[in-house]
């Protein structure tokens, strides 16, 4: 169990990186979605969606995005 937090930890302190969301981001998402958004101007969203009784085993990030016309997008990650 406690290889899992930590892991869970490293993945989230990664992904909180904005570069490296960046780059995950252009890889992973739908090529539909990435040509209305502005990845280059990523920010990292305080918000978690994750109960507190579940944070130690699951982990969430929001991005925030620009939208290519001048709006906002939200991408939500969950990890178990």
């Amino acid at each position: 169990m406690t290889e899992k937090l930590k892991h869970d930890s490293l993945a989230k302190t990664i992904m909180s990186d904005p570069v490296a969301a960046q780059e995950f981001l252009e890889y992973y998402l739908p090529s539909d979605f990435k040509s209305l958004v502005d990845l280059s101007k990523i920010t990292v969203e305080k918000e978690s969606y994750i109960e507190e009784s579940l944070n130690k085993k699951y982990s969430d990030i929001v991005y925030g995005v620009a939208t290519k016309k001048h709006g906002k997008a939200f991408v939500y990650i969950y990890c178990s």
